[in-house]
């Protein structure tokens, strides 16, 4: 299996928010269907001389994920906001542009950035796809715990259920 990573369709002109797969480096980086296939996915890494930052948008709510270091949020999408774009580190790390630190969990699902640091599992992140180019953000260490925020911006972590929107990112 070839090794992947996500790319962020959000910051482009027609700036449609999403995630696509693609395979291989970024420079050879290419969309995938619109119709992606519900799978768990681990993404590899970006490439170290360029990272591709994307936003993460909640489909339940329609706000996108922020970080005002170290606090975690969901705010209005607005793609000029360098404090919701994020990239992969490490291919299941997510580590935010303005912060340059990484998405973690603790076991009472609290959702936070910290020093982005490899043997830190609370850090890593496995992405599964739920279907329509939306995934969920399932915590490597607590497993079984899914990012989800709510209409006031809370972002917590809770129980992953398929069914619940308010855990579906593109």
């Amino acid at each position: 299996m070839p090794h992947r990573k996500i790319v962020g369709l959000s910051l482009g002109l027609a700036m449609l928010p999403g995630i696509a797969f693609v395979a291989a480096p970024a420079s050879a980086a290419q969309e995938a269907p619109a119709t992606a296939r519900s799978a768990t996915v681990r993404p590899a890494g970006p490439d170290a001389a360029a990272q591709d930052w994307f936003l993460l948008r909640n489909r339940g709510i329609s706000k996108c994920l922020a970080n005002h270091h170290p606090t975690v949020f969901a705010h209005r999408c607005v793609s000029s906001y360098t404090d919701q774009h994020w990239g992969l580190r490490d291919g299941n790390m997510l580590i935010n542009r303005k912060s340059q630190a990484c998405l973690a969990m603790h076991a009472d699902g609290r959702v936070f950035t910290f020093r982005c640091t490899n043997s830190y599992r609370d850090q890593r992140w496995i992405f599964t796809g739920v279907g329509g180019g939306a995934y969920l953000i399932e915590n490597a260490q607590h497993r079984g715990k899914c990012v989800a925020a709510h209409s006031d911006g809370k972002v917590f972590g809770f129980r992953c259920t398929r069914s619940y929107t308010d855990q579906h990112w593109y």
